[in-house]
Formats: C-alpha cells, sequence, structure tokens
C-alpha cells in the first residue's frame, strides 16, 4: 500500500495491490507499479519512503528515472 503524507504529518493511502499468485508477481513488481501509477496522476512527492526489504536496484532505478528522491526505514 502506498500512503501520501503531507507537511503536516497527515497520510492516506493513495494506491493498493491485493496479491494474486496467479499474477507471477513479487512485492516489488507491485510497489513499481504503484509507483508508476501515481506519478501518471501527477503526484509529484519530494521522497518516496518505503521499508528497506524493497531496495531492490530495480526499484531503485525506477526511482532514479522518475527522478525521485527516496529514504529507506529500517525493518522493525
Amino acid at each position: 500500500m502506498l500512503y501520501y503524507t503531507d507537511l503536516q504529518g497527515h497520510h492516506q493511502p493513495i494506491n493498493y495491490r491485493t496479491y494474486d499468485k496467479t499474477e507471477n508477481k513479487t512485492k516489488n513488481d507491485y510497489f513499481r507499479e504503484m509507483l508508476v501509477d501515481v506519478l501518471a496522476w501527477s503526484l509529484e512527492p519530494a521522497f518516496v519512503t518505503r521499508d528497506s526489504g524493497y531496495s531492490r536496484l530495480k526499484n531503485l532505478k525506477t526511482m532514479k528515472n522518475h527522478r525521485q528522491g527516496f529514504h529507506l526505514c529500517a525493518r522493525k
């Protein structure tokens, strides 16, 4: 699930995917799809913050190609 957070700290979900084994996709595939969708909606986030479990090279390259800053959060 992707959340949008404004400067005042208010946040809300803006995109999600329901896992479907028949699609043969990983959580990283879903992350990239959601990110591309949100950017196509003209949302221009200053940063994309995500769990370190999404730090695959392909994810980083996708964000770089869309000129998005990013921040990794450690898993708890």
